[in-house]
């Protein structure tokens, strides 16, 4: 057994140093008893002797002290030297064995009924079901005072104490004794018993009849040593409640004890698992073993672990070495392990999709003392009226858990509600909040699980206070609910720093990161906070996130952190507090695909439990056909800066088996730079200030597709452009000069052939011009407009520009009406026709013309003879949209060989390459995205203008309205923004084409009938000269260029004073004028219109104690077209008396300062932390401001107190 205790130490303590973090879990109290503990002590008299006080006793000279001889023999009482207790060679264990707690023989009754006697149980802080006794020889001893096993213990019973008054040399009496009946289970009185009264005999405790022979004790505090006790208006009772008088909850009869619990579980489970069932070496091996066949597993269905083999390891491992050490918990053994068993699960659905676990088997039982009695306002036992008549909760016994922790990576969330828990309910519903927040939006019961096998709760209780301000938890962070049964709600190492808590200071030494406390049970790791003192761990200045997480930006991924913030209470008794959380209340993992998700105990197990297999039960495993799908990886572009919604692009996915898809980011996207459309892959802007090319040039996101059962993943690159961000577009107003318009209805008479009601119908969708003769894509129509049930077919019509007539018309036929369907190569068409904009392809329409649909399709069509030659589908690329709202664009690019197609419904433009020359079936050709972005509306229209490098698009959304023309960069980066006036007679712009010095609009809303001959013109002819010389007189007139600079000027500087002088050109050498946009606070300073002069205009605003830093707009102009740049201008101070120092040198200390600043003003309400550059870098409401996380250097410190005044100063950071 020693052997295998040495193997367990030594895995328990194991950390994976290979990895970024070390993987390791804190101590358990077992070892911390053996910790070193060193204090520098002068014992102090007990204040008091009453119930619930903790004192060591010491004899009268306070040289010894009374004590336990070690956790394997408790009842033996003997002095020990009091250096024991802080000395040199002193422990955590010999200390604590010294403390006792008093508690009144009444104190389990209702109080506000039967008051309490006076006369205590002396329990022992460590085995609190042991009490001072004595036994037949009326030797001092510890007695077993009621625990599971009392029956079968030798000293059983308790002894009522009294003290004298005077704690310093107190006398000890035992004036009643109470023994242990075995045919009653209960303890009844010894009416025998005479007063005896305690004393010391040499290093032994014994009972004297005498009173003269008592020995006197000095009552030491020993919170002078450690700290045992919640004081009241401390975070863990902000608000001051008072002890509660309520009688005892008596114990459940489901009761599992930990020497035979969970005995019969293994017949529950496959055989697969027996293996991984011990602490043994074999058990290690079994479990590596079976978490290698469960990577394979997940491997195969395109799935992965989310977090490395070695960490679950070493997670495992630290588990099984918490075992009972101290006697706390009703029916709890010493040396029995909290967590029974540890094994990890590779089950799959029914659909053969993976759900691999952890599974502990768990008795729930805290390994330390508890201190359930200390609570302020436990919970009711929900039994009879009101709180005031219930029972309360301060005893716990052993439970029968079995908690689950999936080892599959499903995910995190990117919005609070994209977890369903309308299944489970939540904390918020349930107490009737009408606003759901990562506090409220959480279980009603667990969340989590401690390593040390106790359940972790939201910081939340169901009233929705924190459980430390409802002041119903323990030193320890921890209580117990109407089943009797522990959990935590927050941090108890945070609160007390004790050294004896879940985790602990001495966890941190020689490691690179928190310990490893508990997991979330969707799946993501629990780590302790960060201390101060350990400012060089990984990840130490990176934020948490309001779920309590962050990535270090390393190979392990998202997790969550204990931490403190400050929060505030609402009420008749609000207050503010440090709340001390564990974990935060929702779960940022994604948990809507988690099988048996929140099912914690061994019923899990039953024959017809639904997901039994999870945790362990054998199942038959169904063979499936399913494949797992495919995603194309692929590299997008993106303006720098550019807005939060911009379409970034669409990721490429498919799946054999025609299953929906479902689209996640894993991993890559630092800062949550973007957002992934779940159920369509579109990648867009959602953190703006990310998408910087100076900080994040490039990004590469992992990204996961899933068909519900199996997925895949690939690595997209985004790549930020160099330069402007886009924020600067060029606005224009033009009219055309209109050098010609076409109008067929006045020229044509068309039918579609078969008579029966057909009117000519013209609506120019799209037009391409070639010599004399343009296309366009046009339409027959049933006379009755609103009539679109028959059919609804589409023609390319070719006409002329001289005589306005059309010169070609091929029609085209969807199966609507299958007898005239038309043709793709061949072959007739499987759908609908909606032909919308065209184009001519890489021949320059020597042979093909290229035609969109709007059931996104993309044609090729023969000009010779209008035959469809090939067919794209956008499917192909997972553009799906509506019926009849889909490709309402098309335009070629010759630089690159691609096309763009623009979407009616998405607002978007595609950018795809139709692999023309390889295109084999040519009903089935394959589309491969190149990349998309989102355009402002509906785009009609597309040309890629080489000479622009632009891609025009036609937005012609409002008809008989003014139009819109805008010009992208090829990566979506929004140049120009044209308006073309209704006046220009454009009823509805539907298609753009350049050709030279001449522009083409075509309008889908002119006359379209014949009898509207008159209404307008099916196509406008205009000049063209590019976007540059729109509305100008000059053709080849460039925007001024204008430099972003930082200038300083001195505090209160004289009228006049010259700060700077912007720089600004024109490569067209126009005259320049400048102005102030925004930022000018109070008109302090003035620009020279002509020569960019910035100068002080009043001195009295340049004023360093109001507005230390302006950031000014400057826009410079040719006189048509503009440029701005933010000018910053910081305010210095020229020396204290500038700053008003000589006044205010008292606001706070010290300065310079390392870590910590006090500041020193009456009613002071808050302070806030600027760079110099004016960036907000942090925040308190506290006095004391930890500046730990800033960098060495100057900051800015605006502090305010609560009348509203502000006082402006300068903070050294060093």
């Amino acid at each position: 057994m020693k052997n295998l205790f040495t193997l367990l130490l030594f895995l328990a303590s194991w950390s994976c140093l290979g990895q970024n973090i070390d993987y390791y879990g804190p101590k358990s109290f077992g070892k911390i008893l053996d910790v070193s503990f060193e204090k520098a002590w002068t014992p102090s008299v007990l204040s008091s002797t009453e119930n619930r006080k903790y004192m060591i006793l010491l004899d009268a000279a306070k040289a010894n002290a009374v004590t336990f001889s070690s956790d394997a023999n408790i009842s033996t009482l003997s002095m020990t030297p009091i250096a024991n207790l802080y000395a040199s060679g002193a422990t955590y264990g010999s200390m604590l064995r010294s403390v006792f707690q008093m508690v009144d023989l009444n104190a389990p009754m209702d109080n506000s009924v039967t008051s309490l006697s006076g006369t205590y149980r002396l329990n022992s802080f460590i085995h609190s079901y042991y009490a001072l006794g004595a036994n037949d020889n009326n030797t001092a001893v510890l007695s077993d005072r009621g625990t599971y096993y009392i029956a079968a213990a030798d000293n059983t019973g308790y002894l009522g104490i009294t003290f004298s008054t005077n704690a310093s040399a107190a006398t000890i009496t035992a004036s009643s004794k109470y023994e242990y009946n075995a045919s009653s289970a209960s303890f009844t009185e010894v009416t025998t018993w005479t007063d005896k009264y305690l004393k010391i005999n040499g290093t032994s405790l014994e009972w004297t009849s005498a009173s003269a022979d008592a020995s006197a004790f000095f009552l030491a505090d020993p919170n002078d040593l450690i700290d045992l006790e919640i004081e009241a208006g401390s975070d863990f009772n902000p608000a001051s409640t008072s002890y509660q008088p309520n009688a005892w909850a008596a114990f459940p009869e489901s009761i599992n004890p930990t020497s035979t619990g969970f005995s019969d579980l293994s017949k529950d489970l496959d055989d697969a698992y027996h293996v991984q069932l011990d602490a043994t070496t074999a058990a290690v091996t079994a479990a590596s073993s079976m978490l290698d066949a469960i990577e394979t597993t997940l491997t195969n269905a395109g799935a992965e672990l989310r977090y490395p083999k070695a960490f679950y390891l070493a997670l495992r491992e630290n588990m099984l070495s918490h075992t009972i050490a101290s006697t706390d918990v009703y029916g709890a053994t010493l040396g029995d392990r909290t967590n029974k068993y540890v094994y990890f699960t590779n089950a799959t659905d029914d659909n053969g999709v993976p759900h691999p676990f952890l599974v502990t088997a768990s008795f729930a039982a805290s390994t330390r003392p508890n201190q359930l009695i200390d609570v302020s306002r436990p919970p009711g036992d929900g039994e009879g009226g009101g709180y005031e008549e219930q029972s309360v909760t301060r005893t716990t016994k052993g439970a029968s858990y079995l908690m689950k922790v999936p080892l599959k990576n499903y995910g995190l969330i990117e919005t609070l509600l994209d977890n369903d828990l309308s299944t489970y309910g939540d904390l918020g519903e349930d107490a009737g909040a009408t606003t759901q927040t990562v506090y409220n939006y959480a279980s009603l019961s667990s969340n989590g699980v401690a390593v040390d096998g106790v359940p972790m709760y939201p910081s939340l209780n169901n009233t929705l206070l924190h459980a430390s301000n409802a002041a119903e938890i323990t030193h320890g962070g921890i209580h117990v609910g109407r089943g009797l049964e522990l959990h935590y709600h927050a941090d108890g190492h945070s609160y007390s720093k004790n050294g004896i808590n879940l985790y602990n200071l001495a966890d941190y030494e020689g490691r690179n990161h928190p310990p490893l406390i508990g997991m979330a049970y969707d799946g993501v790791a629990l780590f302790g906070r960060y201390e101060e003192n350990y400012g060089t761990m990984e990840g130490y200045s990176i934020a948490l996130d309001e779920y309590g997480g962050h990535d270090h930006g390393d190979d392990f991924g998202f997790h969550y952190h204990a931490h403190t913030q400050e929060v505030s209470s609402t009420g008749n008794n609000a207050v503010t507090f440090d709340q001390r959380f564990l974990l935060v209340g929702a779960w940022k993992g994604k948990i809507n695909d988690i099988p048996g998700f929140l099912e914690v105990k061994t019923n899990q197990l039953a024959p017809d439990a639904t997901d039994a297999r999870y945790a362990g039960a054998s199942y038959d495993a169904v063979e499936t056909n399913n494949s797992a799908p495919t995603i194309t990886a692929a590299t997008f572009s993106v303006a720098d800066g550019a807005a939060n919604g911009t379409l970034v692009g669409t990721v490429t996915a498919s799946d054999v088996d025609g299953d929906a898809l479902t689209y996640s980011i894993t991993s890559g996207n630092t800062g949550d730079a973007f957002a992934l459309g779940s159920s369509d892959g579109k990648l867009t802007v959602t953190t703006s200030s990310q998408v910087a090319y100076t900080a994040n040039p490039s990004f590469s996101l992992n990204v996961q597709v899933s068909d519900g059962a199996l997925s895949a993943s690939a690595t997209f690159t985004v790549n930020v452009s160099e330069g402007d961000n886009g924020s600067t577009v060029t606005e224009i107003t033009w009219t055309p000069n209109v050098l010609n318009t076409f109008a067929l209805a006045t020229a044509a008479a068309v039918t579609n052939g078969d008579g029966a009601g057909i009117d000519t119908y013209f609506r120019n969708s799209g037009v391409v011009v070639s010599g004399n003769s343009y296309f366009a894509v046009n339409g027959v129509h049933p006379a009755n407009q609103d009539d679109y049930t028959s059919y609804y077919p589409k023609s390319i019509i070719k006409a002329g520009l001289a005589s306005d007539e059309i010169e070609e018309r091929w029609p085209y036929y969807g199966v609507s009406n299958t007898p005239n369907a038309s043709k793709v190569n061949g072959v007739t068409i499987d759908h609908e026709v909606d032909m919308e904009g065209l184009t001519f392809g890489p021949d320059g329409g020597e042979t093909y013309i290229y035609v969109g649909d709007e059931y996104n399709y993309i044609y090729q069509i023969e000009l010779a003879t209008g035959d469809i030659k090939k067919q794209w589908n956008l499917a192909n690329i997972d553009v799906s949209t509506p019926t009849d709202k889909g490709i309402e664009a098309i335009a070629f690019n010759p630089t690159n060989g691609y096309f763009y197609v623009g979407i009616q419904e998405d607002k978007e433009i595609h950018e795809v390459d139709l692999a023309i020359d390889n295109c084999v079936n040519p009903s089935t050709c394959t589309v491969t995205k190149i990349n998309s972005f989102s355009v402002l509306n509906s785009p009609s229209g597309l040309f890629y203008d080489t000479d622009e490098k632009a891609l025009l698009v036609f937005c012609g959304t409002v008809t008989n309205g003014d139009q819109y023309l805008y010009a992208y960069t090829s990566a979506g980066a929004l140049t120009h923004s044209i308006t073309i006036p209704a006046s220009v007679g454009i009823s509805r712009g539907d298609g753009i084409f350049i050709d030279g010095d001449k522009a083409y609009i075509s309008d889908s809303q002119g006359p379209m009938w014949i009898d509207e001959g008159s209404k307008g013109a099916n196509l406008f002819e205009v000049e063209w000269n590019g976007l540059v010389s729109l509305n100008s007189g000059e053709t080849n007139n460039s925007a001024p260029t204008i430099s972003a600079a930082t200038f300083s000027v001195a505090n209160k500087a004289a009228d006049g004073t010259l700060v700077g002088t912007v720089t600004a050109s024109d490569e067209d050498s126009d005259p320049l004028t400048y102005v102030i946009k925004s930022g000018n606070t109070e008109d302090a300073f003035a620009i020279g219109s002509t020569d960019g002069k910035l100068t002080v205009a009043k001195s009295g605003e340049v004023d360093y104690t109001i507005t230390p830093l302006f950031t000014l707009s400057i826009e410079v102009s040719d006189g048509e077209l503009t440029a701005t740049a933010d000018i910053t201008i910081n305010v210095t101070p020229e020396d204290d008396t500038t700053l008003g120092m000589s006044k205010k040198s008292n606001l706070f200390y010290p300065n310079p300062a390392t870590d910590q600043i006090q500041i020193n003003i009456n009613n002071f309400d808050n302070a806030v932390i600027f760079e110099l550059s004016g960036k907000r870098v942090m925040s308190s409401k506290k006095t004391q401001v930890d500046l730990s996380k800033l960098n060495k250097g100057v900051y800015l410190m605006k502090i305010q107190d609560q009348s509203g005044q502000v006082f402006n100063t300068k903070v050294i950071k060093e």
